[in-house]
């Protein structure tokens, strides 16, 4: 059985697994953009139509958060928020390793509606 310090095992992906890597994300990220949407779509669609009441409708939203989490991981795509900006906060929060920090997405969030 292999050990993490066997010689025999590569410290890096080579090229051709780094582009092996990069076909799945790809396929993985565009898979789930397509299912979450397609969830987060049924969901309002059914309570715009009356077919869930607001009890079912939050329950319905809390599962889908649950399952998918945010987007963005505590950041807000806006108008005015850059990648960088984004990046930094997404990090920021993960290696504090604490919960996501809903002021800042709540702030970008209000500030794009009053465009």
């Amino acid at each position: 059985m292999p050990t993490l310090d066997d010689s025999n095992i590569p410290l890096h992906l080579s090229v051709e697994e780094m582009k092996a890597w990069l076909d799945q994300e790809v396929r993985d990220v565009k898979r789930a953009s397509e299912m979450r949407l397609k969830e987060a779509n049924e969901i309002v669609r059914s309570y715009a139509s009356g077919e869930l009441t607001p009890e079912e409708a939050t329950q319905r939203l809390d599962r889908y958060e649950s399952r998918w989490g945010e987007a963005l991981g505590g950041a807000a795509a806006a108008d005015h928020v850059t990648d960088a900006q984004i990046l930094e906060q997404m990090d920021r929060l993960r290696d504090r390793g604490s919960p996501l920090d809903s002021r800042w997405t709540r702030s970008v969030k209000r500030s794009d509606q009053q465009r």
